[in-house]
Protein backbone atom coordinates (compact mmCIF):
# COMPACT_ATOMS: atom_id res chain seq x y z
CA UNK A 1 0.00 0.00 0.00
CA UNK A 2 0.81 3.34 -0.42
CA UNK A 3 -0.86 6.60 1.16
CA UNK A 4 -3.69 6.40 2.75
CA UNK A 5 -4.89 2.67 4.00
CA UNK A 6 -7.24 2.12 1.41
CA UNK A 7 -9.44 -1.27 2.20
CA UNK A 8 -11.45 -3.28 -0.46
CA UNK A 9 -14.30 -2.07 -0.14
CA UNK A 10 -16.07 -3.73 -2.97
CA UNK A 11 -19.86 -2.92 -2.92
CA UNK A 12 -20.12 0.04 -4.78
CA UNK A 13 -18.25 -1.73 -7.62
CA UNK A 14 -20.73 -4.52 -7.26
CA UNK A 15 -23.90 -3.54 -6.08
CA UNK A 16 -24.87 -2.67 -9.32
CA UNK A 17 -28.31 -1.18 -7.36
CA UNK A 18 -31.70 -3.13 -6.13
CA UNK A 19 -31.45 -5.01 -9.21
CA UNK A 20 -28.31 -6.80 -8.15
CA UNK A 21 -29.92 -7.30 -4.62
CA UNK A 22 -33.02 -9.18 -6.46
CA UNK A 23 -30.29 -11.65 -8.23
CA UNK A 24 -29.80 -13.23 -4.39
CA UNK A 25 -31.39 -16.22 -3.92
CA UNK A 26 -29.04 -17.66 -1.16
CA UNK A 27 -24.99 -18.55 -1.26
CA UNK A 28 -22.85 -21.56 -0.40
CA UNK A 29 -19.47 -22.57 -0.36
CA UNK A 30 -17.79 -24.09 -3.13
CA UNK A 31 -14.23 -25.45 -3.45
CA UNK A 32 -12.66 -27.90 -6.18
CA UNK A 33 -12.65 -30.85 -4.82
CA UNK A 34 -9.35 -31.89 -6.21
CA UNK A 35 -7.40 -29.19 -4.34
CA UNK A 36 -6.04 -29.84 -0.58
CA UNK A 37 -8.61 -28.70 1.99
CA UNK A 38 -7.64 -26.08 4.74
CA UNK A 39 -7.20 -27.59 8.12
CA UNK A 40 -10.94 -28.34 9.59
CA UNK A 41 -10.18 -25.62 12.30
CA UNK A 42 -9.50 -22.79 10.27
CA UNK A 43 -12.39 -21.00 10.57
CA UNK A 44 -12.65 -20.66 14.22
CA UNK A 45 -9.30 -19.63 14.81
CA UNK A 46 -11.24 -15.95 13.79
CA UNK A 47 -13.65 -15.99 16.83
CA UNK A 48 -15.31 -12.45 14.86
CA UNK A 49 -15.55 -13.67 11.41
CA UNK A 50 -19.11 -14.34 10.64
CA UNK A 51 -20.70 -15.70 7.62
CA UNK A 52 -23.04 -13.71 4.75
CA UNK A 53 -23.66 -13.37 0.88
CA UNK A 54 -20.27 -12.30 -0.82
CA UNK A 55 -20.26 -8.69 -2.64
CA UNK A 56 -20.69 -10.54 -5.80
CA UNK A 57 -24.51 -11.69 -6.05
CA UNK A 58 -23.58 -13.21 -9.55
CA UNK A 59 -21.49 -15.39 -7.77
CA UNK A 60 -23.46 -16.90 -4.84
CA UNK A 61 -20.73 -18.33 -2.66
CA UNK A 62 -20.67 -17.48 0.91
CA UNK A 63 -18.84 -14.49 1.85
CA UNK A 64 -16.46 -14.12 5.14
CA UNK A 65 -16.39 -10.77 6.98
CA UNK A 66 -14.72 -9.57 10.30
CA UNK A 67 -18.23 -8.58 12.16
CA UNK A 68 -16.17 -5.45 13.57
CA UNK A 69 -15.05 -4.49 9.99
CA UNK A 70 -18.29 -4.94 7.97
CA UNK A 71 -16.97 -3.24 4.95
CA UNK A 72 -14.01 -5.82 4.11
CA UNK A 73 -14.56 -9.21 2.62
CA UNK A 74 -12.50 -11.86 3.35
CA UNK A 75 -11.23 -14.60 0.96
CA UNK A 76 -14.29 -16.59 0.20
CA UNK A 77 -13.33 -20.51 1.10
CA UNK A 78 -12.57 -21.43 -2.02
CA UNK A 79 -10.48 -18.43 -2.70
CA UNK A 80 -8.60 -19.43 0.40
CA UNK A 81 -8.40 -23.02 -0.93
CA UNK A 82 -6.82 -21.67 -3.97
CA UNK A 83 -4.05 -20.10 -1.91
CA UNK A 84 -3.54 -22.75 0.41
CA UNK A 85 -2.97 -25.19 -1.91
CA UNK A 86 -0.49 -22.62 -3.86
CA UNK A 87 1.22 -22.46 -0.13
CA UNK A 88 1.62 -25.86 -0.56
CA UNK A 89 3.52 -25.96 -3.62
CA UNK A 90 5.97 -23.11 -2.59
CA UNK A 91 6.67 -24.12 0.62
CA UNK A 92 9.58 -23.54 2.20
CA UNK A 93 10.46 -20.52 -0.16
CA UNK A 94 9.61 -17.01 1.13
CA UNK A 95 6.11 -15.37 0.20
CA UNK A 96 5.75 -11.62 0.93
CA UNK A 97 1.98 -10.50 1.48
CA UNK A 98 1.14 -7.72 0.57
CA UNK A 99 -2.52 -6.69 2.61
CA UNK A 100 -3.33 -9.03 5.74
CA UNK A 101 -6.03 -7.09 7.56
CA UNK A 102 -6.99 -9.77 9.99
CA UNK A 103 -4.87 -12.49 9.04
CA UNK A 104 -7.31 -14.28 7.27
CA UNK A 105 -5.61 -14.89 4.19
CA UNK A 106 -2.08 -14.68 5.81
CA UNK A 107 -3.03 -17.95 7.92
CA UNK A 108 -3.95 -19.84 3.75
CA UNK A 109 -0.37 -18.79 3.40
CA UNK A 110 1.50 -19.40 6.50
CA UNK A 111 0.11 -23.12 6.86
CA UNK A 112 1.71 -24.57 4.49
CA UNK A 113 5.29 -24.05 5.62
CA UNK A 114 6.36 -21.11 3.56
CA UNK A 115 8.46 -18.56 4.96
CA UNK A 116 5.90 -15.79 5.20
CA UNK A 117 6.27 -11.92 5.44
CA UNK A 118 3.19 -9.82 5.67
CA UNK A 119 3.14 -6.33 4.86
CA UNK A 120 0.62 -3.76 6.21
CA UNK A 121 0.38 -0.59 7.83
CA UNK A 122 -2.32 -1.95 10.36
CA UNK A 123 0.22 -3.98 11.97
CA UNK A 124 1.67 -1.19 13.60
CA UNK A 125 -0.35 -0.72 16.24
CA UNK A 126 -3.87 -1.12 14.77
CA UNK A 127 -6.47 -3.29 15.86
CA UNK A 128 -6.76 -5.16 12.98
CA UNK A 129 -3.31 -5.79 13.25
CA UNK A 130 -3.81 -7.10 16.78
CA UNK A 131 -6.60 -9.32 15.09
CA UNK A 132 -4.08 -11.03 12.95
CA UNK A 133 -1.14 -11.30 15.72
CA UNK A 134 -4.07 -13.07 17.98
CA UNK A 135 -5.11 -15.43 14.72
CA UNK A 136 -1.43 -16.06 13.71
CA UNK A 137 -1.06 -17.63 17.98
CA UNK A 138 -4.01 -19.44 17.78
CA UNK A 139 -2.16 -21.74 14.62
CA UNK A 140 0.97 -21.77 16.56
CA UNK A 141 2.29 -19.43 13.50
CA UNK A 142 2.95 -15.77 15.39
CA UNK A 143 6.79 -16.65 15.54
CA UNK A 144 6.95 -18.13 12.28
CA UNK A 145 5.63 -15.24 10.10
CA UNK A 146 7.76 -11.95 9.80
CA UNK A 147 5.18 -8.85 10.44
CA UNK A 148 6.17 -5.70 8.70
CA UNK A 149 3.86 -2.80 10.03
CA UNK A 150 4.57 -0.05 6.66
CA UNK A 151 2.90 0.58 3.47
CA UNK A 152 3.84 -1.66 0.93
CA UNK A 153 6.33 0.53 -1.34
CA UNK A 154 8.50 1.40 1.28
CA UNK A 155 8.75 -1.89 2.89
CA UNK A 156 9.11 -3.71 -0.76
CA UNK A 157 12.22 -0.67 -1.35
CA UNK A 158 13.65 -2.10 2.45
CA UNK A 159 13.26 -6.05 1.52
CA UNK A 160 14.62 -5.64 -1.87
CA UNK A 161 17.88 -3.58 -0.09
CA UNK A 162 18.25 -6.61 2.10
CA UNK A 163 18.07 -8.79 -0.23
CA UNK A 164 15.13 -10.39 -0.21
CA UNK A 165 13.86 -12.53 -2.93
CA UNK A 166 10.05 -14.02 -2.62
CA UNK A 167 9.33 -16.91 -4.89
CA UNK A 168 5.43 -16.31 -4.21
CA UNK A 169 3.84 -12.43 -3.60
CA UNK A 170 -0.05 -11.66 -3.09
CA UNK A 171 -0.96 -8.26 -4.11
CA UNK A 172 -3.78 -7.34 -1.72
CA UNK A 173 -3.84 -4.19 -0.42
CA UNK A 174 -4.58 -0.73 -1.49
CA UNK A 175 -7.42 -0.99 -4.32
CA UNK A 176 -7.84 2.20 -5.35
CA UNK A 177 -6.40 3.81 -8.40
CA UNK A 178 -2.89 2.63 -9.56
CA UNK A 179 -2.12 1.00 -5.90
CA UNK A 180 -2.84 -2.53 -7.47
CA UNK A 181 -0.20 -1.33 -10.50
CA UNK A 182 2.67 0.31 -8.15
CA UNK A 183 2.76 -2.63 -6.07
CA UNK A 184 3.02 -5.21 -8.98
CA UNK A 185 6.32 -2.63 -10.02
CA UNK A 186 7.55 -2.87 -7.04
CA UNK A 187 7.42 -6.20 -6.35
CA UNK A 188 9.41 -6.93 -9.21
CA UNK A 189 12.76 -6.01 -7.12
CA UNK A 190 12.27 -8.64 -4.92
CA UNK A 191 11.06 -11.59 -7.16
CA UNK A 192 12.81 -14.28 -7.77
CA UNK A 193 13.76 -15.67 -11.41
CA UNK A 194 11.14 -18.74 -10.50
CA UNK A 195 8.16 -16.75 -9.24
CA UNK A 196 4.55 -16.46 -9.15
CA UNK A 197 2.17 -12.95 -8.36
CA UNK A 198 -1.30 -13.67 -7.34
CA UNK A 199 -3.81 -10.78 -7.14
CA UNK A 200 -7.12 -10.80 -5.46
CA UNK A 201 -10.35 -8.87 -6.48
CA UNK A 202 -9.67 -9.46 -10.08
CA UNK A 203 -12.92 -8.33 -10.78
CA UNK A 204 -12.01 -4.30 -10.41
CA UNK A 205 -10.91 -3.65 -13.78
CA UNK A 206 -7.46 -1.29 -12.22
CA UNK A 207 -6.71 -4.90 -10.82
CA UNK A 208 -6.33 -6.43 -14.13
CA UNK A 209 -4.47 -3.31 -15.60
CA UNK A 210 -1.67 -4.31 -12.95
CA UNK A 211 -1.74 -8.28 -14.22
CA UNK A 212 -1.42 -6.94 -17.48
CA UNK A 213 1.72 -4.85 -17.13
CA UNK A 214 3.25 -8.15 -15.73
CA UNK A 215 2.30 -9.90 -18.90
CA UNK A 216 3.75 -6.99 -20.91
CA UNK A 217 6.94 -7.13 -18.78
CA UNK A 218 7.40 -11.03 -19.62
CA UNK A 219 5.42 -12.73 -16.89
CA UNK A 220 2.71 -15.07 -17.78
CA UNK A 221 -0.98 -14.21 -16.68
CA UNK A 222 -3.93 -16.38 -15.83
CA UNK A 223 -6.73 -16.37 -13.98
CA UNK A 224 -9.06 -18.33 -11.37
CA UNK A 225 -12.69 -17.91 -11.68
CA UNK A 226 -14.14 -17.12 -8.01
CA UNK A 227 -16.35 -14.51 -6.58
CA UNK A 228 -13.99 -12.16 -7.06
CA UNK A 229 -11.58 -13.39 -9.15
CA UNK A 230 -7.73 -14.35 -8.05
CA UNK A 231 -5.10 -13.14 -11.33
CA UNK A 232 -1.77 -15.29 -11.61
CA UNK A 233 1.52 -14.00 -13.16
CA UNK A 234 4.41 -17.15 -13.19
CA UNK A 235 7.72 -16.93 -14.85
CA UNK A 236 10.43 -19.82 -14.30
CA UNK A 237 9.68 -23.00 -13.17
CA UNK A 238 6.95 -22.17 -10.78
CA UNK A 239 3.85 -23.11 -12.59
CA UNK A 240 0.02 -21.68 -11.52
CA UNK A 241 -2.51 -24.26 -10.42
CA UNK A 242 -5.23 -25.54 -12.41
CA UNK A 243 -8.68 -26.32 -10.84
CA UNK A 244 -12.11 -26.40 -11.66
CA UNK A 245 -14.56 -23.14 -10.90
CA UNK A 246 -18.01 -23.93 -9.43
CA UNK A 247 -20.03 -25.29 -12.58
CA UNK A 248 -23.28 -23.91 -11.65
CA UNK A 249 -21.50 -20.08 -12.55
CA UNK A 250 -22.19 -19.44 -16.56
CA UNK A 251 -18.66 -18.14 -16.27
CA UNK A 252 -18.62 -17.09 -19.81
CA UNK A 253 -21.65 -14.89 -19.83
CA UNK A 254 -20.77 -13.67 -16.17
CA UNK A 255 -17.16 -12.80 -18.11
CA UNK A 256 -18.44 -11.32 -21.53
CA UNK A 257 -21.69 -9.04 -19.64
CA UNK A 258 -19.75 -7.96 -16.65
CA UNK A 259 -15.99 -8.11 -16.78
CA UNK A 260 -14.88 -8.10 -20.36
CA UNK A 261 -11.79 -6.85 -19.13
CA UNK A 262 -10.95 -9.94 -17.81
CA UNK A 263 -10.71 -11.97 -21.63
CA UNK A 264 -7.30 -10.94 -22.09
CA UNK A 265 -6.21 -13.24 -19.25
CA UNK A 266 -5.94 -17.04 -19.91
CA UNK A 267 -8.41 -19.45 -17.33
CA UNK A 268 -6.27 -21.56 -15.57
CA UNK A 269 -9.78 -24.05 -15.13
Amino acid sequence: MHGKIQRKTMSRYLSGGVQWVRNWTGSRDYRDASLSSLPKDFESCFPFVVRRRSYNSWVRHTGRFDRRYPGTGLLTIDEATIIYNYGLILKPETVVEIGCWVGWSTAAWALPGVRLIAIDPILNGMPQGDSCRASLERFGLLSKVSLVGDYSQQALKMLAGSGVRAHGIFIDGDHQGDAPLQDAIAAQAIAADDCLITFHDMVLPNIGRALSWLGEHGWLCGVHYTAQVIGVAWRGAIHPIHCQPDPEVDWSTLLRKRYPHLAAFRSLA
